[in-house]
């Protein structure tokens, strides 16, 4: 073989390699909850750093570096598999920062289950964001909040843009009804303020270590 062959032989096999890599790191990037029912991505470039030990009722916690930007999940019982609102969840979002403004609140359908997202701008400056999705009698939420609005952050957005239902039959509440408004604003509630002070958290763990 020619010198010219085994070059591109060889500048065939490093791109290859390349991409191997690639697609190594964007599987590396997913996360999956404990009890492997939803997934999502989280960047691959790490720039969101995984809290250790986060206060209930956080399941998992990311933030930046600086702590300016932070990725909340959690779940929790529904019992009786209760239906949400779209509206009461919303209130229930605006309630946590007095003052705040709905940037977006809508309803969306994923893997047989529905999802409610809501963004809103907080008066005190920054942005918060969650997704909610119900099913199985669990409650699933991706929390998020930073100083730009979270979809136009791809450190933060990337966790709601690839959000995945992983039960092939998810059991999803009935058609929601008026009763489920204050069990909506309830739900919205929660974690908000475990969200806020995770930085702090962070910072006095740190301090005592």
């Amino acid at each position: 073989m020619s010198q010219y062959g085994l070059r591109m032989k060889s500048a065939t096999f490093k791109a290859g390699l390349f991409l191997v890599l690639i697609s190594f790191a964007a599987r590396a990037a997913g996360w999956t909850s404990p009890d492997g029912k939803l997934s999502f991505d989280l960047p691959a470039d790490g720039s969101l750093a995984e809290v250790d030990n986060p206060p209930a009722p956080a399941t998992a916690i990311w933030m930046t570096a600086d702590g300016s930007a932070r990725l909340m999940f959690m779940s929790q019982a529904n019992p009786g598999n209760t239906s949400l609102r779209l509206a009461g969840l919303t209130e229930g979002t605006l309630a946590q920062f007095p003052g705040s403004t709905v940037v977006s609140s809508n309803e969306t359908s994923l893997g047989g289950a529905r999802v409610y997202t809501i963004a809103a701008q907080i008066k005190a400056g920054g942005y918060i964001q969650q997704s909610i999705v119900a099913f199985n009698g669990v409650v699933y939420k991706i929390m998020a909040m930073g100083p730009v609005p979270v979809s136009s952050d791809p450190r933060l957005s990337v966790a709601f843009k690839s959000m995945k239902v992983q039960d092939p039959n998810p059991i999803a509440p009935p058609e929601a009804k008026m009763s489920g408004h204050e069990m909506s604003m309830m739900i919205a509630k929660i974690g908000f303020v475990v969200l806020v002070i995770a930085a702090v958290v962070k910072a006095m763990r740190r301090k005592s270590s």
